[in-house]
């Protein structure tokens, strides 16, 4: 990519790579106020626009068109990504600020269904590819258990009569979180099994400076602290006429575990997958009140109004 454009009826502004620069790297932002005194005020100002991308010959690589209302200063941000696609910031993307990520499906196989993310870091490549990079090995490593799955379909089906539904298999990804120097998604692995259904739900966060995944430990000053204030939340919000569910004193500590959390726009949220504590899935969202002690102020939401107290 050489050249970024942005035009309406009024005319077109464009971004072309620093200069000695030969390409626009993934990654880069840009910015195009091309709204004028319509954004200054707060009536609509819908304004139609095209979006076009081209190589260094001036040949299109891509191009697509929008309309947006612009009051209230709005403006359009432009991140280039690695395979040169043109995101609407809506739909099927996520995020937004220094974080775009966008959502793609597909089927790998007969009843094989895959979600997959694809990230962008403004101005951090790097980092946006060793989070897809992660994200990729929990994908081959759901396509793995799949075709184990279906050898366990395919034997417990063995021999049954009437109509047996197929085989499903089902890896989805949402993003929970994505602001604050922080991603977090929440992955869903689904399988039919003939006879049973096998469901996991687990959670992956990353930094956006550095992509590296996030532990507990990385995310939190004092792990045994956020366990402790996170067990005593989740058995006060799961008591029944005021008495602790039995069973669950012992097992919630458990559950805070790498792998089993993520972070939303409320709190931390701790997975009980179905058989941990019940025949049913839990999810318990601790609100950041009631951990911001031990919290790195770095992964805080970067809007203080997330901040509420869930006492």
């Amino acid at each position: 990519i050489y050249t970024v454009s942005c035009g309406t009826e009024n005319g077109s502004e464009s971004a072309t790579p620093a200069e000695g620069g030969d390409k626009i790297s993934a990654g880069e932002t840009f910015h195009f106020d091309f709204a004028g005194e319509a954004a200054e005020g707060s009536e609509s100002a819908v304004i139609p626009y095209m979006i076009c991308v081209y190589d260094k010959d001036f040949n299109v690589i891509s191009e697509a068109s929008f309309e947006d209302d612009f009051a209230n200063m709005a403006k359009i941000d432009i991140v280039v990504t690695k395979e040169h696609d043109i995101i609407y910031k809506g739909g099927n993307v996520d995020c937004g600020g220094n974080v775009v990520v966008s959502m793609c499906s597909y089927d790998v196989a007969s009843g094989v269904t895959i979600t997959d993310a694809a990230v962008v870091v403004n101005n951090g490549a790097d980092a946006g590819s060793s989070i897809d990079s992660a994200l990729a090995s929990y994908t081959e490593s759901f396509k793995t258990d799949a075709e184990a799955d279906r050898a366990s379909y395919t034997s417990n089906v063995s021999g049954m009569s009437g109509e047996i539904p197929p085989f499903k298999a089902v890896h989805d990804i949402s993003v929970a979180r994505g602001n604050g120097n922080i991603v977090s998604f929440r992955t869903r692995d689904y399988a039919y099994l003939g006879t049973s259904e096998k469901e996991i739900i687990s959670g992956h966060s990353f930094d956006l400076s550095s992509g590296s995944e996030l532990t507990l430990a990385d995310v939190f000053s004092d792990v045994d602290g956020v366990k402790k204030q996170c067990t005593e939340y989740i058995l006060v919000s799961t008591t029944t006429d005021g008495v602790y569910n039995e069973g669950f004193t012992d097992v919630i500590p458990t559950l805070i575990a790498d792998g089993n959390w993520y972070l939303n726009t409320e709190g931390l949220v701790i997975v009980a997958n179905k058989g941990a504590i019940s025949d049913t899935l839990h999810e318990f969202t601790v609100p950041y009140a009631d951990i911001e002690q031990y919290i790195n102020k770095a992964y805080l939401p970067a809007d203080g109004d997330n901040m509420s107290s869930g006492n």
